[in-house]
């Protein structure tokens, strides 16, 4: 797993002419403790500056949203993003960094929200972290990068007409550098750098000459594998000091400044499992530094209050998705206090969580990206389209989102589009447009429609699979960048893998043999190798299959393992959360739940049953309950209902609690439909033609569902922001009327 914390924030010690942009983001490496619970994962957190967002500036928000409205073409797998004003036209601008690639790239924002590349610039081995600063004195805003896989930091010089030239030399510093701060530590006016180097456990501080060049490193010990470094003046003495995220020892690490470039030994502070990312900022208002840190470990937020004096209190502790990757902050609701976005580790959403008086933090809403690659690596906040107000930039797979606010909770009347047996749906951009598209199985074919951001779809395009076409998964199976699709066909006993091209169009199928009655698949990184993946369910042999990619779009070097009778789904994740992929199947014959723990290198131990209702069919997991720990959940087509079995997040599950649905429950869905920061559940029932849609209280309880007609033997379910209003919407396939129904989400 790749991981990158971040900060971003305004100094406001004696450098205070100079606003720098930090961004730190990490990699600890491909056979990190972390894992690989996705193909590319990187942890981040960024805080902006509340200065641009007075109190009252433009009225207060209490639910800010944010939607989609802008996907920018980046290099290979970015992981950073940065926002300042590269050509000096007084709009924000963008600069990537790119791991796959080794390279950044720059974006000039036109001030609406809209961004044009102006290139790329190489840079060392696997970048990780960007900072943005005047290193040489020339009023230009100019680039710093650390390389992981080559222990440096590149220094790229702007021109202010939006490019970067990389100097000559590059800065080694210690073993891999995944973090980096700026500031002036010895108080010459100079911009000066520490970063976090998680391979060599320290921090290296190296003191600018003020002309973009820099002093070889000085290197100071400090926690078990730093994942994030700041700088900020901690004990309020006019001098600045450096703190340390530890991921592999759960602490900070404080550093306190002499003002001359020399640092105390470190003062250590417990925060919880696997921090990762560290931001400093005022969150209580009391004129004093405090420290909010993202913890993976512990799928919460700690926020330290300071004393000013360079001591802390014990952390506060606030619940934020599972394995939370990514935060950025800013003053979303307009109150003059940071409020904190987190990138959810297990989906493509970001949670947005606001800043109450007393300095706490409260759930406000989760934002799904639907149709987004679950990998988003980086966030980072700033005003993007010059309405006075904080917008959001993710780093997301090969490409860099940018959300505008907006919201909304119930469900409109339905549009239909005719198909041939449509049995299975999913959501994704296929076409490269920014809009989300629908593949839907049809008999031998995949059927794609494009569509148009409003909520409408096209006519389907038919693209040759298998024969009687049961499950579909969607991933980059040969690392183009591109959407590709894998479909299970039982009546050939085979696998069909399309490519994509990246317009809306895949070439033709090739085929692969697997296990009879292979019925659900999965694609995931489940050996840890960085690539794609897939797993399947085989109904009558009562077994789960893998096999292997090797990164070119095709499988093989298979391996069976035993469940319960007759799996009829599959998911892929980690349920003890050890960093390696673990599998999960519901099995409709035995009536329960079979869980697999992976051991990271492709293998799993013996299945372990845990009862649901009578013959499930579909299986979702997620945080229902808010303890912070994988639930499992599964629709059970003979018992009419809905059960849920609370995880103990090291792998084992309790006894089921089941919730009414309408009769034959089939396919499920999870999402925030109302806005409340709390999972909801949508489950399409066969039997009475009907949705059921279960809202959840954030404590593992659903309401009486409320049914929504809609044909007569719905199958699939899949959601999606068809018409880019910022909220879920819902696409259901009726193979009784061989029908997609679309269910625009119409609440105000």
């Amino acid at each position: 797993m790749r991981g990158s914390p971040g900060a971003v924030f305004h100094l406001n010690s004696k450098f205070r002419s100079m606003d720098y942009i930090l961004i730190f983001l990490s990699s600890p490496g491909t056979r990190s403790s972390f894992g690989r619970l996705l193909v590319f994962i990187t942890l981040a957190l960024s805080i902006s500056s509340p200065i641009a967002n007075p109190a009252g500036a433009a009225g207060q928000c209490s639910a800010p949203d944010f939607s989609v409205s802008r996907k920018i073409a980046a290099g290979r797998e970015p992981v950073a993003v940065a926002a300042s004003d590269f050509n000096k036209d007084g709009k924000t601008d963008l600069v990537v960094a790119n791991s796959a690639s080794n390279d950044i790239s720059v974006f000039l924002g036109d001030g609406r929200g809209g961004f044009a590349g102006t290139g790329s610039v190489s840079v060392g081995q696997s970048p990780r972290a960007l900072v943005v600063g005047d290193f040489n004195a020339d009023k230009r805003m100019d680039v710093a990068v650390t390389n992981f896989a080559s222990d440096s930091v590149s220094v790229l010089i702007g021109d202010g007409k939006g490019r970067l030239k990389a100097a000559a030399e590059k800065h080694i510093v210690g073993g891999g550098p995944v973090a980096i701060a700026v500031a002036d530590f010895n108080a010459d006016g100079r911009p000066d750098f520490a970063t976090a180097n998680s391979k060599s456990n320290s921090v290296s501080v190296l003191k600018g000459t003020g002309r973009g060049a820099f002093s070889a490193a000085v290197n100071l010990p400090v926690g078990a594998e730093p994942f994030s470094v700041i700088a900020d003046d901690v004990n309020a003495d006019g001098k600045i000091d450096l703190v340390a995220a530890n991921s592999g020892s759960g602490d900070l690490s404080v550093l306190l400044g002499d003002g001359a470039g020399q640092f105390s030994p470190t003062l250590r502070y417990a925060v919880g499992k696997r921090p990762v990312s560290l931001a400093a900022g005022d969150f209580n208002r009391d004129r004093r530094s405090d420290l909010a840190v993202v913890n993976y470990g512990s799928d919460n937020l700690a926020l330290i209050l300071g004393s000013g004096e360079g001591t802390f209190r014990a952390a506060q502790k606030f619940n934020t998705t599972l394995a939370p990757l990514s935060g950025a902050a800013g003053d979303f609701n307009r109150d003059g206090r940071p409020d904190m976005a987190v990138v959810d580790g297990l989906r493509a959403a970001v949670s947005i969580m606001l800043s109450d008086t007393s300095g706490g933090l409260v759930p406000a809403r989760t934002i799904d990206l639907p149709g987004e690659e679950a990998r988003s690596s980086f966030v980072t906040a700033g005003d993007f389209n010059a309405d006075g107000t904080d917008d959001l930039a993710v780093a997301n797979g090969g490409k860099v989102l940018v959300l505008q606010g907006d919201g909304r909770g119930n469900f409109g009347v339905p549009d239909n589009y005719e198909l041939g047996g449509a049995s299975f749906i999913k959501v994704g951009d296929f076409d490269g447009d920014g809009k989300n598209d629908l593949a839907v199985l049809a008999g031998k074919t995949v059927k794609i429609m494009s569509g148009d951001g409003k909520g409408k779809f096209g006519e389907p395009v038919s693209f040759t699979a298998g024969n009687d076409t049961e499950a579909l998964a969607t991933g980059d199976f040969n690392g183009d960048g591109k959407v590709d699709l894998a479909t299970v066909n039982p009546r050939q006993v085979n696998i069909s893998v399309l490519l994509g091209e990246g317009r809306g169009a895949f070439g033709k199928a090739a085929d692969f043999a697997v296990e009879r009655t292979a019925r659900a698949i999965v694609a995931a990184d489940i050996n840890g190798d960085g690539k794609i993946d897939l797993a399947t369910a085989n109904d009558t042999l009562n077994s789960v299959s893998v096999y292997y990619g090797d990164g070119r779009g095709k499988f093989g070097a298979q391996q069976n393992y035993s469940v319960g009778g007759r799996p009829f789904s599959i998911f892929a994740f980690d349920f003890n959360r050890d960093g390696k992929i673990d599998l999960a199947t519901a099995n409709h014959h035995s009536s329960d739940v079979s869980v697999l723990l992976g051991d990271g290198r492709g293998g799993f131990g013996e299945a372990v049953n845990y009862a649901v209702g009578l013959t499930p069919t579909a299986l979702f997991v997620g945080d229902f309950n808010g303890d912070g720990s994988p639930d499992l959940l599964t629709t059970d087509y003979g018992s009419a209902s809905l059960s849920r079995l609370p995880g103990d997040g090291h792998g084992g599950f309790a006894g089921a609690r089941s919730f009414a649905t309408s009769r034959q429950p089939f396919g499920l869905a999870v999402s925030d439909f109302n806005g409340d920061g709390a999972r909801d559940v949508v489950v399409a029932n066969a039997g009475s033609g009907d949705l059921s849609i279960l809202l959840g209280d954030g404590r593992g309880n659903f309401n009486t569902a409320r049914g929504v007609a809609v044909g007569k033997n719905l199958r699939g379910v899949a959601l999606g922001d068809f018409n880019r209003d910022g909220v879920p919407d819902i696409a259901i396939t009726d193979s009784g009327a061989n029908e997609v129904v679309i269910l625009l989400n119409s609440c105000r």
